[in-house]
């Protein structure tokens, strides 16, 4: 299912994605659709540098979980669908367009669970044939030392393992739609409206830690295809 700006017809993609996309984005895109094109820009650009290493082995495995993962992942949660519902309305209440800083947070995020499978499945580890520093050498190699994939990685792994406190692992989506919220939204009172969601319908945390762990489970089986 398209999510989107990936939703729209022949005609305005090609008018808001072409070299006409500055004249017509303004004119024809909602705000959602702004803060979409914005987050789909550097996954883009990443594809590409990654396409443009020729001798990067494990180049579709890499491309899958810093590409393919992440956006598929934002646009479940955050991306009007064709029919135009949206599990989260987060993005129709952004003060600004930060779909950038969401991407790199989302990029983060995916390798957060793709470490824990490295880490707690020697099986996968095997088959896969891939190391978390091998896919942290690739990142630095193509976004520099000092990026913000990293960074938010980092932060990942500070929160959800400091020994004082261990986050539980079905609290996860909830620590990561609460950052995706503060990016976006820089208005005190609707930030808190989107964060007491949870007091108020407990279930639905429990309901989004579900799908979730689904979601990253299904795709450790796919990118396991992508080695056969």
């Amino acid at each position: 299912m398209n999510h989107g700006i990936f939703r729209h017809g022949l005609l305005k993609t090609f008018l808001t994605r072409s070299f006409l996309g500055s004249i017509f984005r303004p004119i024809l895109y909602t705000k959602s659709d702004n803060i979409h094109s914005d987050f789909v820009d550097p996954l883009n650009h990443f594809a590409i540098k990654l396409n443009q290493a020729s001798n990067l082995e494990y180049r579709m495995l890499l491309g899958y979980w810093l590409v393919l993962v992440p956006k598929t992942f934002f646009e479940i949660l955050f991306v009007e669908d064709e029919q135009g519902g949206v599990y989260f309305d987060v993005l129709n209440k952004a003060t600004g367009i930060y779909g950038k800083e969401c991407a790199y947070i989302t990029q983060a995020f995916t390798l957060w669970y793709l470490h824990q499978f490295l880490k707690n499945d020697p099986n996968f580890k095997a088959q896969i044939g891939l190391s978390m520093d091998d896919v942290e050498t690739v990142i630095k190699n193509i976004s520099g030392n000092e990026n913000q994939v990293l960074q938010y990685l980092n932060y990942f792994r500070y929160h959800f393992t400091d020994e004082s406190e261990v986050i539980d692992p079905a609290d996860w989506p909830v620590n990561y739609y609460a950052i995706i919220c503060k990016t976006l939204i820089r208005d005190s009172k609707v930030l808190k409206g989107c964060l007491v969601r949870w007091d108020k319908k407990p279930l639905d945390q429990v309901a989004f830690a579900t799908l979730t762990s689904k979601f990253f489970g299904e795709q450790k089986g796919q990118s396991l295809a992508l080695k056969q």
